[in-house]
């Protein structure tokens, strides 16, 4: 108690065991006297002492009090002088039912015996309080009787039952925290953790608690220097944060985050620590495996972006070929196939032969024109015969012409050109349908 304040109870218990070894000493004496003045003056420093008191005195004989100090007054809601005044045993009727044996089991005894219990008592106002009893038992006045001594510790009782209520309630926070947290004294030893924490380092609670936290060491030196770095930190700042691996007891290594902060008391001074630890390792394993695939995708990505160059200029390369076999077949027709028509077209030809030999320079020319083209990709639903028929139409032959040019029927050529115009979008149109097809070259 050296240099701090006294608390109210502690001054009533030093002064309640004063009290009790005075009362030894004077049951030990023949005579109330002390060493040292007069009957009178002793009285007089008894009775000083006891209305002084905070602790309740009285004296209880036959069942009735004899002497009562105000403390006891205050305590119970009854005046002295009604409680004086009492009829023999009817004390009892402020003790609470359920306590009324223990007070009546105890209230007599050998000389000196002294009891201690509790007892609840039921004040005038009707208030139950709780209170700490001691009984001697004494000679008063040449005849057998009790010295008690009451203590009202109701405030004090309901103080630890808040404190008892308000450590379960943290208890229970903290095992059914997912997350591992251990409380340290300010040395670093550990006096205290939850279950989540002996689920990750995989020691005994007992294996754990008095020991240091630094018994949950890190894997490698470059983690210790961390682990080292962090818990200066801790005392320099209040808190730490930090990732590392710990070595459980089975040799397992486990990723973990650790939050620790340092608790103070209200003079600012450090009284604990608390860590709080979380098992990241599936966390980091995830981690990992992203990034992994991070890696895989960048590298897919570079290989695609690489192949999607090559394709540019493989179709940039078969475009060009595209366009050099066109002009080689262009040039091939107009200087190797027309000179020898137009020579056909000068000897004597039947008037179908003649027909015929149109029908082919006509055919060439649509090959090295983009018409054909047009029909066989625009309209890719062109039949064979629709692109026969649509290109004499293009070239103005009539119907019974171009029937006769391919040895069909009209109606078969009038179905092909309705056909043509529906596949065109002509159906319900008033379009000349050689004048469309004529556009399309």
């Amino acid at each position: 108690m050296k240099n701090k304040k006294k608390t109210k109870e502690q001054l009533l218990s030093e002064f309640h065991e004063l009290y009790l070894r005075n009362a030894e000493l004077q049951s030990n004496l023949t005579t109330y006297k002390f060493i040292e003045g007069t009957p009178k003056e002793n009285a007089e420093i008894f009775h000083l002492l006891s209305e002084q008191s905070l602790i309740g005195i009285a004296i209880l004989q036959d069942h009735q009090f004899k002497y009562l100090n105000h403390a006891t007054s205050n305590i119970i809601g009854y005046s002295v002088d009604e409680m004086m005044n009492w009829q023999p045993k009817e004390y009892i009727n402020i003790i609470h039912p359920n306590d009324r044996s223990l007070i009546i089991k105890r209230r007599t005894g050998k000389k000196n015996d002294v009891h201690n219990y509790i007892c609840r008592v039921t004040s005038k106002q009707g208030e139950i309080k709780t209170t700490e009893i001691y009984s001697k038992s004494i000679v008063f006045k040449g005849k057998p009787a009790n010295l008690v001594t009451v203590l009202d510790i109701t405030e004090k009782q309901r103080t630890e039952k808040n404190l008892r209520e308000t450590i379960e309630f943290i208890n229970k926070i903290l095992e059914s925290s997912m997350d591992g947290i251990a409380i340290c004294d300010t040395k670093g030893n550990i006096t205290s953790v939850n279950k989540a924490l002996i689920g990750i380092c995989k020691f005994k609670k007992d294996e754990l608690i008095g020991n240091h936290i630094s018994m949950l060491k890190p894997k490698n030196t470059y983690k210790k220097t961390t682990f080292i770095k962090e818990t200066k930190k801790l005392f320099e700042k209040g808190f730490a944060s930090y990732e590392s691996i710990y070595e459980a007891k089975d040799g397992s290594y486990i990723n973990i985050e650790c939050n620790a902060s340092m608790i103070k008391n209200d003079e600012g001074d450090y009284i604990a620590g608390i860590s709080i630890i979380r098992d990241i390792t599936k966390r980091k394993l995830v981690e990992k495996a992203l990034l992994k695939r991070e890696q895989e995708l960048k590298t897919k990505t570079h290989n695609l972006e690489e192949s999607n160059i090559t394709l540019k200029v493989l179709l940039e390369k078969r475009a060009e070929d595209k366009t050099d076999l066109e002009d080689k077949v262009l040039a091939n027709i107009k200087e190797l196939v027309f000179p020898f028509l137009e020579k056909l077209k000068q000897t004597c030809l039947s008037d179908k032969q003649t027909a015929y030999m149109e029908m082919i320079e006509s055919s060439l020319k649509n090959i090295i024109s983009p018409f054909l083209e047009r029909l066989s990709t625009q309209y890719y639903n062109f039949t064979p015969n629709e692109i026969k028929v649509a290109n004499l139409i293009r070239e103005g032959l009539t119907t019974k012409e171009i029937a006769s040019l391919l040895n069909s029927s009209t109606c078969a050529i009038d179905f092909h050109r309705h056909n043509i115009r529906q596949k065109l979008g002509l159906k319900h149109q008033k379009k000349n349908l050689q004048s469309y097809l004529t556009t399309l070259s």
